[in-house]
This record gives structure tokens, C-alpha cells and sequence, in this order.
């Protein structure tokens, strides 16, 4: 047994060994152990102890530690149920992680489409301010944008036309391009 009087590191003590070892244990009394440090006057109580790691496939979490101050409290059953318990807290804890990514990611994504909505009813104003008959169409024709002058222009509701191609629209005598 240590006492170090400071903050014990992942490398140091009884966690430590755990991950280091990869491995649980059970400790019958941490005081006769060498792998104990006493961190702070209350670890001077604890006798047993029981320790697993919390893994998550290959990414160790940290260590789950259950101690008694009776000697000898804790068996191989106990170590079983807490590696049970610090593989389902680790499962939890990476879970807990991916929602909170997810939860970014959709928060960021949210911000650009209101961003673009916002682009978008720029230009369509834009659009409809302008006094001639604007309408476009994307590289296979569909027509995307049909403003307020050409619909009055053309004698012609936006609606009708919008999503259409532009050689199927009513009235049109557009023609695709043939390849001769």
C-alpha cells in the first residue's frame, strides 16, 4: 500500500493494474495489496475491493470499483456481475456519445438548410422583382424557376410549369436537342 496524497492517474494503483491487464479482479483486503494507493484519508477504510473494466470492444472507458470495509466481501460471482455491469455502462457511455454526435451533426445540418431557406427566399424575391420575364431550367430541362413577369408575360400560372420540361410544358415549342 502508497499514500500519495494527489490525484491517482490511470497508470497508477489498483485501476491501473486493471488496465494495464486488461483484466478484473478481486482483492480480499486493498491494505495487504501493493497495488493499493491511498489517495485520501477514507481510502484508509476500504478493505475489499472488486474491480472490471469498462471496455467497449478495444476502447478502455475506465475501471469499475466496488469496495467493502469487511475483509474478504467480495468472491469470483461479484467480479462477474460487476464486468457484466462496466461492460453495459460502457456500452451506455459510447452510446450516450454517438447520440450526442448525431445530435450535432443534425443541429449543424439544420443551421445550413435554414441557411439556404433563407438564400432561397432571397432569390426568389429577387427574381420576382425583376420587371421582364425570367424563367430556368436545370441541364436536363426542368424548368426550377418560372418569376411573377413571365407568368404574366406568358399568360401562364408558375405552377403549371414549375418541375416540367421545358419541351412539355403547355404551349411550348421547346424541343430537346437530338444527337445527330
Amino acid at each position: 500500500m502508497k499514500t500519495s496524497g494527489h490525484t491517482i492517474t490511470q497508470t497508477e494503483g489498483l485501476g491501473g493494474w486493471i488496465i494495464a491487464n486488461r483484466q478484473g479482479v478481486v482483492v480480499q483486503d486493498v491494505q495487504e495489496d501493493a497495488r493499493w494507493v491511498r489517495a485520501s484519508e477514507r481510502d484508509a477504510h476500504q478493505r475489499a475491493a472488486v474491480g472490471a473494466l469498462m471496455e467497449r470492444g478495444d476502447d478502455v472507458r475506465g475501471v469499475m470499483m466496488l469496495f467493502s470495509e469487511r475483509p474478504g466481501a467480495f468472491q469470483e460471482k461479484h467480479l462477474k456481475l460487476v464486468t457484466a455491469s462496466a461492460s453495459q455502462l460502457a456500452n451506455s457511455m459510447g452510446n450516450a456519445e454517438l447520440y450526442s454526435l448525431i445530435r450535432d451533426q443534425a443541429e449543424r445540418l439544420g443551421a445550413i438548410l435554414r441557411t439556404e431557406q433563407v438564400e432561397s427566399i432571397k432569390n426568389a424575391a429577387i427574381l420576382n422583382s425583376i420587371a421582364d420575364g425570367v424563367m430556368y431550367a436545370d441541364q436536363h430541362g426542368t424548368i426550377l424557376s418560372f418569376n411573377a413577369a413571365a407568368e404574366r408575360i406568358m399568360d401562364i400560372s408558375g405552377d403549371r410549369v414549375i418541375n416540367v420540361r421545358l419541351w412539355n410544358w403547355p404551349g411550348s415549342m421547346a424541343a430537346p436537342a437530338r444527337a445527330g
